[in-house]
This record gives structure tokens, C-alpha cells and sequence, in this order.
């Protein structure tokens, strides 16, 4: 473990789809004490550990889908199927994946950002939130949108909408909303930092460019 290695975490980073949050409409898990975020935020609290949020809307690499179920049942129209894999049985499930540019999930996504940022916006325990979250692993790659660029900011504007006090992070060179989350002061995220696959020095040295301009740069360290 990080304690183990003689490192102390100080963020716990809770990165799930969007039915761990809301499993049936207007209920909530951070309200929850048998939920599985409930406990974990109560864990981050008694370990002094700030908080930090990724709300996925695509199932790639899950264990259950992404969208609620009851999302699809108020008229969501299903676009693709994904497979996941059952935690507890280890069993594939074929889960749906909605448009996140569709008229029925921006409704009821923006009434979930509305309920999330009405319990977090102003709790000095939150460090950051990402301001996406569509795409595999939430990424913001192989975007299930109609129009990606606009699904994308249309999101973002939603996350900013109901979040004034919380730092919103934009995954940077992805494949939409890179351009607008610097133009709109947005903070920057990286997912795969380091990696001398995914981007190049070019990218490498904007990034750079902009963390010495003023922006604040968090990710995810890997390869």
C-alpha cells in the first residue's frame, strides 16, 4: 500500500458510473449509509482525506452500467451495448449505453448535477471534480454523442452551472473540449500523464506551457 511505501494519500478519488450516485431516481448514495459511496466518503472523512469525483456515463471497463436503468425506462433510446463484468459473480453482462447529447439524458443528468452539487459544491472537503466523465474510462475518447464537440461543452457548462466553488478539471488533448476547457478556465486533466504512447512532446510541452501560465494540472499516473 502508499502507507506501506512511506507515502501519505491525501485525496480519495471516487471514480464510478452515474448509477452508483443516483440508482433510482432522486435517491441519492451519498444519503445512503448502506451505499458503497456513503462509505466511502465517511472513510475519507475519518482518515482526514479530501475528496475527488469522476462521474462516468459510459460503461467500458465497469461492473455494472453506466447510465441508471431508469434513465433508459423514462425513454433514453439505447445506441450500443457493452460488456461488463459482474463484481461479485464475475459474470459478462451486456449493459446500454445512451447518447449523452439525447434531450431525455441531459434532463435527468442535469437534475442529478443539480442534487451533486447542491451536497458538494460548497463542502471544503472536495478537491476536485472532472467536469466530463462520457467516454471509455471517462477519458472523453469514443464519445457516444450525436454531436461530440457540443455534447462535450454542453456538459461542461453543466458541471460549471452548479459547481462555483469546486475546481473542474478537463481532460486535455482528448478527443473534444480540450480547446474549450482552456478557453473557458477550466483546470487541466490528464489521464495516462507520462505516457510516450498517447501524446507526444508537443502535447507534453503544452501542457507544460499552461501549468506555467497559471492552470492547475492534476492526473492519473501510469505507464
Amino acid at each position: 500500500s502508499l502507507i506501506e511505501q512511506g507515502l501519505t494519500p491525501s485525496v480519495l478519488y471516487i471514480r464510478l458510473g452515474w448509477s452508483w450516485f443516483e440508482p433510482e431516481e432522486g435517491k441519492y448514495a451519498w444519503e445512503d449509509p448502506e451505499s458503497d459511496i456513503y462509505k466511502l466518503i465517511q472513510g475519507a472523512k475519518e482518515r482526514n482525506l479530501q475528496l475527488a469525483f469522476r462521474v462516468l456515463i459510459d460503461s467500458t471497463d465497469n461492473s455494472q452500467q453506466a447510465i441508471p436503468k431508469w434513465v433508459f425506462d423514462k425513454g433514453l433510446p439505447v445506441d450500443s451495448y457493452t460488456t461488463v463484468s459482474n463484481l461479485e459473480t464475475g459474470e459478462a453482462l451486456q449493459v446500454k449505453e445512451g447518447k449523452c447529447d439525447d434531450p431525455v439524458f441531459l434532463e435527468n443528468f442535469e437534475k442529478f448535477l443539480k442534487a451533486f452539487g447542491e451536497r458538494f459544491d460548497t463542502d471544503s472537503s472536495v478537491a476536485y471534480i472532472d467536469a466530463q466523465g462520457m467516454g471509455n474510462w471517462g477519458e472523453v475518447n469514443n464519445i457516444c454523442a450525436s454531436d461530440k464537440e457540443t455534447a462535450v461543452r454542453t456538459i461542461m457548462d453543466l458541471y460549471r452551472k452548479y459547481f462555483k466553488h469546486v475546481l473542474l478539471g478537463f481532460q486535455i488533448y482528448s478527443e473534444a473540449g480540450s480547446d474549450y476547457g482552456i478557453s473557458e478556465g477550466f483546470v487541466m486533466r490528464r489521464d495516462g500523464l507520462g505516457s510516450p504512447v498517447w501524446y507526444g512532446e508537443d502535447q507534453k510541452q503544452g501542457i507544460v506551457n499552461e501549468f506555467l501560465n497559471g492552470n492547475v494540472l492534476y492526473g492519473e499516473s501510469c505507464y
